[in-house]
C-alpha cells in the first residue's frame, strides 16, 4: 500500500527522533540506504551521522525546530541548536526520495544575541499561510537575484518591498530597505550564483554560492512574504572549507 507521509511528516518524525532525541539507530528507520552527506562537519552515509549522533549525546546536545518549509522533495528546517560549545543557527536541507531521507545539506552558524536591528536571528512568525501564492513567491525571490543579489542592480530593490518596510534579522543588517542597500553596497558579502529555492506559502528559502571578504561561502536566506512584497528575512551562512569528510558537494546544484 502506497505510503500516507508526505516529505515535511518523513523528515519532521526522522528529525525529531535523530536531532532531538537523540535515537542513533532512528538512521535505520528513517534515512536511505545509500544516504549522502552535503554537510561540511558530518561524514558521508547513515553510519557516519549515526556517529555524530553518538558523539552529541555525550555533549547534551538540544535541537529545535522552528520552522518548517517544503517543496516537492525538498524540506528545509530553520533550527536552534544548543548544549555545545556555543548555540548556534542552522538551515537543515533535505531531499526525500522513495519515503527515506536521500540526502542532507546544512549551514551551521554561531548564534549571537546583539544584533544591528534588535531582533533574534531566529524569532519571527513561523505560521505557513497563503498557499496559493506559492509560485508567485518563488518567482519575486528568482527575480530579486537575477536582478539585484547576483545581477547587482540595486537600483531595482525597491521594488521588491513596500516602501522602507523590512524586518530584519541578519546580524549585521538594521531593520528597514534602505539600510540592507548601504550594506549591500559597502558589505563584504557577495552572492555568485542562486543553487536552489523552496517555496511554501509566504516563505521563501534560497541557497546560493558567494563570498565573504573574498573567501568561499554557502548562503542561506529565509524571505517572508506579504501581498507580493518581501517583510522579513533571515539568514545563516557558512564559509566553505577547505577540506570536507566527505567528495560531496556543499551545494545543491540539480
Amino acid at each position: 500500500m502506497p505510503s500516507q507521509t508526505t516529505p515535511k511528516s518523513r523528515v519532521v518524525k526522522a528529525i525529531d527522533e535523530l536531532f532531538v532525541h537523540l535515537e542513533a539507530d532512528a538512521v535505520y528507520r528513517h534515512w536511505a540506504e545509500n544516504f549522502r552527506q552535503h554537510s561540511p562537519l558530518v561524514s558521508d552515509g547513515r553510519e557516519g551521522l549515526r556517529t555524530t549522533i553518538v558523539q552529541l549525546g555525550t555533549l547534551g546536545f538540544k535541537y529545535e525546530m522552528i520552522r518548517v518549509l517544503a517543496d516537492g522533495p525538498w524540506v528545509v528546517l530553520h533550527a536552534h541548536g544548543g548544549g555545545v560549545s556555543q548555540p548556534f543557527a542552522v538551515f537543515n536541507l533535505l531531499r526525500v526520495e522513495n519515503d527515506r531521507l536521500a540526502e542532507h545539506w546544512e549551514v551551521v552558524q554561531a548564534q549571537v544575541t546583539e544584533t544591528a536591528s534588535g531582533h533574534g536571528v531566529l524569532d519571527g512568525p513561523t505560521e505557513i499561510t497563503d498557499l496559493d501564492r506559492t509560485d508567485d513567491n518563488r518567482e519575486l525571490i528568482r527575480s530579486l537575484f537575477d536582478k539585484v543579489l547576483v545581477g547587482g542592480d540595486l537600483g531595482a530593490l525597491a521594488g521588491y518591498f513596500d516602501g522602507d518596510t523590512l524586518v530584519q534579522h541578519s546580524p549585521d543588517v538594521a531593520d528597514g530597505v534602505s539600510a540592507l542597500r548601504g550594506w549591500l553596497e559597502s558589505g563584504p558579502r557577495r552572492y555568485e550564483k542562486l543553487d536552489l529555492l523552496i517555496a511554501d506559502g509566504n516563505f521563501v528559502w534560497a541557497q546560493s554560492a558567494g563570498t565573504v571578504d573574498g573567501r568561499p561561502y554557502v548562503l542561506n536566506d529565509l524571505f517572508r512574504i506579504a501581498d507580493g512584497k518581501i517583510v522579513e528575512h533571515w539568514d545563516v551562512i557558512g564559509e566553505v572549507p577547505a577540506q570536507l569528510p566527505h567528495e560531496n558537494s556543499l551545494f545543491a546544484t540539480f
